[in-house]
């Protein structure tokens, strides 16, 4: 006759089964850390070692809940525990807790994707807590409620699928009180499973062995020493490397260019006057024509046409020397001390043109460099130096000389030195000259808008050209005081317009990207407009594309201010800057105005006439204005006439000129 069992009384000790959900909690929690990192991670091999530490701590985190919870876990009886088959029983946990990671950072999210991993992941924690039940051994016999194993089942494979789901949902969450609450809600349920689990669990004694009972319940403080020590590592380690891989990223996002890997502008200027010393000269080497490159074959092109040229630099560099990226374009290199002539022959060594192949095509393309250079031995600061080295690569890029020292420079810098002086007083004395470019309607071929442009006529230096004192008043401080002056000229040319009945409604003038950085800047040029008693519709305000990117968030602030007073918005120079169509529907804009880049190859490339056409119709589609710029053929205003565009500008009109030679109406014959 089969001896009877005696099912034995349960005990729990709810300050450890409160520890247990607060280990699942933490372990949650620190997984979707973990998780949030791995959206940002693009290479195999990183991915893998973040999904490998994030499914350890996962997996020692459900593990360790379960043991903790088995601590909690008191009969009358002593519990022991076969350690092989303990340690062994977290390998379900961790492979579980993998396949959710590999599912969601490596696999296409599709709905029977997510149910067969629902699935594997609920029946690994499954085997997870029948493996570790496995493994706790006593005097008497285990039973399962056949009901209960299966509802703790349901409730680890629904576990599963929330998993998943919540890690979907938060993976581009940074709040932290978000994820503390998603981590909670994982770490409760996944309690729940356990202790479902443990309820349909009885633990029987035969009869005859009832003398084994103690007067009071035994705990396992063995195995709950032994799990508690084990998860605090697991996550400290976790934790540990989130940290150091954040330093890193910081690190390599804060100092080190995308593109190349090389320490970027932000860590030269970290140098130190001790670092300094080390070095003898100081070179900056630009790419040349790299805006073309940008245009022609894309930014990822050009991104990888720059990453060559590193790589072919690095290569040249001299012992002890240091390179740095300092612009989209620019190099900076640090040579150490030399003979002058060893110094200028490693100079002309770097400049010297370079061979690259153009992504995806095989073609090679050869890429030359202007160069300034700067002498950096005699203890001046870093800013002065990489002042001194930008002036004369300027020179550099003007002049069209392969290497232009900052020493053999003088004339220059005295030149830019009095061009900034006269320039205070050209604008104090209202000296400075409005000239105006018609806008044409293309369709009507009349002109009732011109763009404002600033002239300088020197009476010793003759015509100096914009594209020289323009740069020159932005680094002296003098744009903000130079816009402003255009502002009340084409003020006072509107109202006299007005009064001789010249039909010209509308004037643009340019806003240089200093404008967004100056306080008040945009309160001043409406107070100005206002005080003409002015409609502000009737001025545009151009504004660069590239201006844009410098701070985008702090630009269409300023933007919407500016429309939001009345000011009608240009987007100047537009496709040759990095946001193209991506941000432009951030920007509070009216206008575009394509860039004479395009129009000049219009005729000639059918891929700019496509570009230019999709422009326009983008234009039409989103209720923007176009306006195309550098019209210089008959040919050219006729292909925009067919394309839809409505305004023109360029010389085939009229090249800027005096308000009072402006010509309103245009006769072109189109038809030779």
């Amino acid at each position: 006759m089969q001896e009877s069992l005696i099912v034995l009384d349960v005990l729990y000790d709810w300050r450890l089964v409160l520890f247990s959900v607060v280990v699942a909690i933490v372990g949650s929690y620190v997984a979707l850390e973990i998780n949030t990192r791995l959206t940002i991670l693009h290479s195999s091999k990183n991915q893998f070692l973040w999904m490998g530490i994030g499914a350890v701590t996962m997996g020692v985190s459900i593990w360790s809940m379960h043991f903790i919870a088995m601590s909690a876990f008191q009969l009358y009886v002593p519990l022991t525990y076969n350690w092989w088959l303990t340690a062994f029983s977290v390998l379900p946990a961790i492979i579980a807790a993998f396949t959710a990671f590999f599912v969601l950072h490596r696999l296409k999210l599709r709905a029977l994707t997510i149910l067969a991993a629902g699935l594997f992941i609920g029946f690994g924690i499954v085997a997870m807590h029948y493996s570790g039940m496995h493994a706790v051994t006593f005097a008497g016999v285990v039973t399962h409620s056949p009901a209960l194993v299966v509802t703790a089942s349901t409730v680890a494979v629904v576990v599963s699928f929330a998993a998943l789901l919540l890690f979907s949902l938060t993976k581009n969450i940074r709040s932290i009180p978000v994820r503390a609450l998603v981590a909670s809600v994982m770490g409760l349920a996944i309690a729940s499973m356990h202790y479902t689990g443990m309820a349909g669990t009885d633990f029987c004694l035969p009869t005859g062995m009832s003398s084994i009972i103690q007067p009071e319940p035994v705990s396992s403080t063995n195995v709950f020493g032994a799990a508690t020590l084990f998860t605090a590592g697991t996550i400290f380690v976790a934790v540990q490397f989130i940290l150091y891989s954040e330093n890193r990223w910081f690190n390599r996002m804060t100092f080190t260019d995308a593109a190349t890997g090389l320490a970027n502008r932000r860590q030269l200027e970290g140098l130190s006057a001790a670092a300094l010393q080390r070095f003898g000269v100081a070179c900056a080497l630009e790419i040349n024509d790299m805006k073309d490159w940008s245009l022609n074959y894309g930014y990822a092109a050009a991104d990888r046409l720059t990453k060559q040229a590193a790589e072919a630099l690095e290569k040249k560099l001299p012992l002890q020397a240091e390179l740095y990226k300092t612009e989209e374009n620019r190099f900076t290199v640090f040579l150490p001390s030399a003979p002058k002539e060893a110094m200028r022959e490693s100079i002309a060594e770097l400049a010297q043109p370079i061979q690259a192949e153009l992504p995806e095509s095989n073609q090679i393309m050869e890429l030359t460099f202007s160069a300034g250079a700067a002498c950096a031995v005699d203890k001046k600061p870093l800013a002065e130096l990489l002042k001194e080295l930008d002036h004369a690569l300027r020179t550099s890029l003007r002049t069209k000389r392969d290497i232009v020292f900052y020493d053999e420079d003088a004339a220059e810098q005295v030149r830019e030195e009095r061009i900034i002086q006269e320039l205070r007083h050209a604008i104090t004395e209202e000296t400075l000259e409005a000239y105006y470019q018609v806008k044409v309607d293309l369709q009507t071929m009349r002109s009732e808008k011109v763009e404002a442009l600033a002239r300088w006529t020197h009476p010793e230096l003759g015509m100096i050209s914009p594209g020289e004192f323009i740069p020159a008043a932005e680094r002296a401080g003098l744009i903000v005081p130079l816009t402003e002056y255009m502002l009340h000229r084409v003020c006072r040319q509107l109202l006299e317009w007005d009064q001789s009945s010249v039909p010209v409604r509308e004037a643009a003038l340019n806003l240089s990207p200093v404008h967004f950085q100056a306080v008040g800047a945009n309160k001043r040029i409406q107070d100005i407009v206002s005080g003409y008693g002015l409609d502000p519709g009737r001025i545009e305000l151009e504004i660069t594309e590239t201006a844009m990117m410098r701070n985008l968030e702090t630009a269409v602030a300023q933007m919407e201010d500016l429309r939001a007073f009345g000011f009608r918005l240009a987007l100047d120079d537009f496709g040759t800057g990095l946001s193209s169509l991506t941000y432009l529907q951030q920007l509070p804009v009216h206008t575009l105005k394509i860039d004479r880049s395009f129009i000049s190859r219009l005729t000639r490339s059918p891929e700019d006439q496509a570009i230019v056409k999709l422009m326009i119709d983008f234009a039409a589609t989103t209720g923007l204005h176009v306006v195309c710029e550098g019209i210089e053929s008959r040919e050219e205003l006729l292909a925009l006439k067919l394309m839809g565009c409505q305004d023109g500008q360029g010389f085939l009109f009229q090249r800027p000129v005096p308000a009072s030679e402006i010509t309103i109406r245009y006769d072109l014959d189109l038809t030779s």
